[in-house]
């Protein structure tokens, strides 16, 4: 399966850990994939399912993704994100405006 658009997303986060590294992420119909620099567990691949995302929003002004998963996250970040905290999220930074806006017409969580 093609991805429905590629891009390049900075200043990751999942709950408590964040990175500066950017990642190449690709988004499918059913989910998001991209690698996120953890500090001591190193590169980890994130699949984010779209059916598990229980709440989802783009600030166009920041360019900014953030969202939720409902759900334990792997091994990797089990002191790094609780699904039972509003406030535990994950988010990503379009590095364009342009790739933010073509996120937002393609994204199923989004439409």
């Amino acid at each position: 399966q093609d991805p429905l658009m590629r891009c390049v997303c900075r200043a990751l986060v999942v709950g408590r850990v964040t990175t500066s590294a950017s990642s190449p992420i690709a988004l499918y119909s059913d989910r998001l994939e991209y690698k996120f620099l953890h500090p001591t567990q190193g590169n980890v691949a994130m699949l984010m399912w779209f059916k598990d995302i229980d709440s989802a929003r783009l600030d166009l002004d920041t360019r900014t993704f953030t969202f939720h998963v409902a759900k334990p996250l792997t091994k990797h970040f089990a002191g790094d994100y609780d699904p039972g905290c509003s406030t535990d999220f994950l988010s990503m930074q379009f590095c364009s405006q342009d790739d933010a806006v073509k996120f937002s017409k393609a994204c199923p969580v989004l439409l």
